[in-house]
């Protein structure tokens, strides 16, 4: 893969999720890498049980899945912990069981190990799924505002991996305790842990105000973003959202983890 590709995101202009997912994965030039893998997951954004722009649209992660079938053949696992509700309530709720997956995982009810990072500041110790870290992780969140993050992207995305059963109890919602202090700190913590191997961004709609009950964008945003920078892809979506990365705390805390050269250049979609 060019240097150029693995440091920038890539923006389409959005036709339908097959035809811009294929497109998308083929100007990424990730097909050999994939190739190799013998478990890829894909985490969308599911964290309720509500219709896109909140969540991932199945559409964006069934068209994922059917690129990675003609080039890997690797197994093929959707992963979530939804923040509200039951997983796999809503995988069936937003239609999941039509995405050509081997498999849908509850990232709740699997086996967990703790780990350390010497660098972490509010998370030194942290407890994730044991099956996070044995594949390929395919970011899918969709395009949207965070009312406490500013916005939630491939990077924030992480969060719906953390275990409930470690990280509930601040209310209601399932991984509670993360926003019981430094969300940004938190956010850049699990990045150190666990990054995405690659971040597909589903811009088709785009949220703004909230990450819950925010308002659709008007007009719609209609742009996928794609990257093996996690960074640079968030950079470029929070962009198009209207944030420059320096207004996201966490874009400013992760910056160093996955850039060492300057920031990306934004420029319109499609140009």
């Amino acid at each position: 893969m060019s240097t150029d590709n693995m440091d920038s995101a890539v923006v389409l202009p959005f036709k339908d999720y097959e035809r811009t997912v294929f497109e998308l994965m083929d100007r990424l030039e990730v097909a050999p890498l994939l190739a190799e893998q013998g478990l890829i997951l894909l985490k969308p954004n599911l964290v309720t049980s509500s219709p896109p722009p909140v969540t991932t649209d199945v559409g964006m992660v069934a068209a994922v899945a059917k690129w990675c079938r003609e080039v890997t053949s690797a197994t093929i696992v959707v992963v979530e912990g939804s923040g509200e509700g039951e997983t796999h309530q809503n995988y069936r709720h937003l239609g999941y069981r039509k995405v050509p997956a081997d498999d849908f995982i509850d990232l709740d009810r699997e086996e967990i190990a703790e780990y350390a990072h010497p660098e972490a500041e509010r998370f030194a110790r942290i407890w994730l799924p044991k099956l996070v870290t044995q594949g390929f992780l395919i970011s899918i969140p969709v395009l949207k505002d965070h009312s406490t993050a500013g916005v939630t992207l491939s990077i924030k995305n992480m969060i719906g991996m953390l275990p409930a059963s470690r990280y509930s109890g601040y209310w209601s919602f399932k991984k509670s305790a993360v926003h019981d202090g430094d969300l940004d700190q938190a956010i850049s913590d699990l990045a150190r842990y666990r990054a995405p191997d690659l971040a597909l961004v589903d811009g088709r709609i785009g949220m703004k105000g909230s990450h819950l009950s925010g308002t659709p964008c008007s007009p719609q945003k209609r742009v996928l973003v794609g990257g093996r920078n996690p960074w640079a892809v968030d950079a470029r979506a929070a962009w198009i959202l209207g944030w420059s990365w320096e207004q996201i705390g966490h874009l400013r805390a992760t910056r160093p983890l996955f850039c060492d050269s300057a920031p990306t250049t934004c420029t319109e979609p499609g140009r």
